[in-house]
């Protein structure tokens, strides 16, 4: 995809952006899923962005959304609003310590006339300064086209003793929407 440095570069600034709202916020959505969100049920609001998770937009919308959802009352969408071959992203980062050895990030995904690009979950783990260690955001192997909600995992990334944190979210590449819901970083 010749747009593949422009997702690394953004992917490097969601990460980076990310890794200063968790330095602050990192304590108090560290110990449960429920306080991650990553069933977008914490306090939803039909319209607006998920809460704690830091979003990127580039010509497309990211929303909780009650109408489609897999499990539970609510998911997030990321849909494009115009004819850019950018991407959507949301993104959240954890200190490495809290993985053993391995990274892995799942979840279930749906989509709507996905073109020109993919829909997936992406996972990064990162050194003491900055470096990627590990990436992976499922580009080759992301959802097209129109799908009903179905599993996707990661790839399983090495979180090796010199990383200092794991990044995580979902994006929507090219045209089309996504909706994701049931996260899991384990």
């Amino acid at each position: 995809m010749k747009n593949l440095g422009k997702i690394l570069a953004a992917a490097s600034f969601l990460v980076t952006a990310a890794t200063a709202k968790s330095q602050t916020e990192l304590g108090r959505f560290e110990t449960s899923d429920q306080q991650l969100n990553l069933d977008f049920e914490l306090n939803p609001e039909a319209g607006v962005p998920p809460q704690n998770w830091y979003g990127i937009r580039n010509g497309f919308t990211i929303v909780s959304d009650p109408t489609e959802h897999y499990r539970g009352s609510w998911s997030v969408r990321i849909s494009s609003t115009s004819e850019s071959k950018e991407f959507g992203a949301l993104a959240w980062c954890l200190s490495a310590d809290k993985f053993q050895g391995t990274v892995a990030f799942s979840g279930f995904i749906k989509t709507a006339n996905v073109t020109d690009g993919w829909a997936g979950l992406w996972v990064r783990v990162d050194g003491a300064n900055g470096e990627a260690l590990g990436f992976d955001n499922m580009q080759g192997r992301g959802v097209v086209g129109s799908t009903e909600w179905r599993y996707y995992n990661s790839r399983v990334l090495d979180v090796p003793a010199a990383a200092s944190k794991v990044c995580f979210g979902v994006l929507t590449a090219g045209r089309g929407t996504a909706w994701f819901d049931s996260l899991n970083i384990r």
